[in-house]
């Protein structure tokens, strides 16, 4: 029963992964063939253009990952999909639109960086933990249950807002050197880069989404 339980909620975790790599990674070769032999545009060009998907990504992973911790990894699956099918409806207008080659371009290249920002918010929402490969998600099982348990350093009211964020800076120097983020993942954590009001906003829907569990049920300290 336990197996058939965890297979059935990897299910939309796997289609997910699958389907977003697939479409990553189809439209490679069509759009080289298409922006060197279609527009006329040279090898370097084709470099950049193919190349911006993964720049778009690599920019935007951080604010992925905030859009996860903050709204749920669901969100940013639901943000991420979109946003790659759209990239989809670009690639075709560049060809069936007579936009003349620099705009056809122009065209591919917006495409591009929407299917980076779309892989780095699928692929973050859908990511399970390295330390816990092939064990789904809790999220994945029972969708909107989840529990995300998190620790932070807070300062006390009065501290100026200059070294607050110079503390904020050094920490997060600090956690992401090698040998920290390899020492958090043998105790299973995962370093997080949150600071300020957008770990305001994690605590502050914390304590509205528990405070309300309390008084639901009526819970007492004893």
């Amino acid at each position: 029963m336990l197996f058939r339980s965890v297979g059935v909620g990897q299910g939309p975790l796997v289609a997910i992964v699958f389907f977003g790599f697939l479409a990553v990674g189809i439209p490679i070769a069509a759009l080289s063939l298409e922006v060197h032999h279609g527009l006329g545009f040279s090898a370097l060009v084709v470099g950049l253009v193919i190349g911006s998907q993964s720049a778009a990504t690599v920019l935007v992973r951080h604010h992925a990952g905030t859009v996860a911790d903050q709204a749920g990894p669901r969100k940013a699956v639901l943000l991420g999909l979109p946003a790659a099918a759209l990239s989809g409806v670009l690639y075709m207008a560049s060809v069936a639109l007579p936009l003349g080659p620099t705009v056809s371009l122009l065209v591919i290249v917006a495409g591009r960086l929407l299917m980076g920002v779309g892989e780095a918010l699928f692929i973050t929402g859908s990511k399970p933990l390295e330390q816990l490969k092939g064990v789904p998600t809790f999220d994945s099982l029972y969708p909107g249950v989840g529990i995300s348990s998190w620790h932070g350093i807070f300062a006390p009211v009065g501290v100026p807002r200059a070294l607050q964020d110079r503390i904020a800076a050094d920490l997060r120097q600090a956690l992401a050197a090698p040998s920290v983020m390899k020492r958090f993942g043998e105790l299973g954590f995962e370093p997080g880069q949150l600071s300020g009001e957008a770990f305001n906003q994690v605590v502050k829907q914390d304590f509205e989404r528990w405070g309300e569990v309390i008084r639901k049920n009526n819970i007492k300290a004893e």
